[in-house]
């Protein structure tokens, strides 16, 4: 377990929903290691102090939580559900994770937390995907070329 082997590491589970019944699985002694926030509205604030964007799912769109985290030059770690591999490439943004492999995730966490000018790159890369592959202008872009192709038609 990640917060048994490191003093450092804490973890933020951010989101609306009833999260009691993840909470009263967190064992007594982590309870200050693992928070539960509830929705926020302030997610850039509250993204500067992480160090990794993690998303476990099972199956999920092109998540936001993922572009945010890439946004603010975060790596990720993810299970690979989902639309989360067309944002996430595996090892140059993050990593994507086998659904329900723990000891992956807690491997690829340890492997960012112990190797930071790896996580460093990877947020760079990152940022730099959303803004080149997902921002405005290159939807705009898509939406005009769309609407051309149309009308010509």
């Amino acid at each position: 377990d990640i917060l048994t082997e490191r003093e450092d590491v804490s973890f933020l589970c951010v989101g609306a929903g009833d999260s009691s019944k993840y909470q009263k699985k967190v064992q007594k002694h982590l309870k200050q290691k693992i928070l539960f926030p509830g929705k926020r509205n302030d997610v850039e604030s509250i993204m500067s102090v992480c160090n990794i964007g993690v998303l476990s799912t099972f199956t999920e769109g092109i998540p936001n939580t993922v572009m945010e985290y890439m946004a603010l030059a975060k790596p990720i770690v993810a299970t690979n559900g989902g639309g989360v591999s067309e944002l996430v490439i595996d090892k140059e943004t993050g990593f994507l994770i086998p659904e329900q492999d723990k000891k992956a995730m807690k491997d690829k966490i340890l492997e960012l937390l112990d190797n930071p000018e790896l996580a460093k790159k990877m947020g760079v890369a990152g940022k730099n995907r959303i803004q080149t592959e997902f921002g405005i202008e290159k939807m705009v872009k898509s939406y005009y070329s769309i609407y051309e192709k149309l009308c010509a038609e």
